[in-house]
């Protein structure tokens, strides 16, 4: 895979993960549920089994949100060790089970292969 091929897979994947978090975590915070199922994703029993209310944790995904459109940012204008930030992002977002966590993954092996370019 070329290199610019790579990096825009990368932003994509760290845009559409991050964008849909701080979408998602505005939802719920606006309407007390998340967009779609009237149950989230499994992801959701981690922080029943905990005792957190899922429907409590808008801030949380703004904040991750946020966390990834500034990162995936500085990636893209290629500032320093973003992508290490990055890969710590996709390391704290392995919780988001499922789609969260399968975009995670798919991520982090692309930021090696990234980190193989240099």
């Amino acid at each position: 895979m070329k290199k610019i091929i790579l990096v825009n897979v990368i932003i994509f994947l760290c845009l559409l993960l991050g964008g849909w978090m701080l979408f998602d975590g505005i939802y719920v915070i606006n309407n007390g549920k998340y967009f779609g199922p009237p149950e989230p994703g499994l992801w959701h029993f981690i922080f029943r089994f905990i005792g957190i209310n899922h429907f409590d944790l808008g801030p949380l995904f703004i904040t991750y949100g946020v966390a990834w459109l500034y990162l995936v940012g500085l990636f893209w204008g290629s500032k320093g060790s973003s992508s290490k930030w990055l890969k710590y992002m996709a390391w704290g977002t392995l919780w988001y089970l499922i789609p969260g966590t399968v975009v995670a993954i798919v991520i982090l092996l692309l930021l090696r292969k990234y980190e193989n370019y240099r």
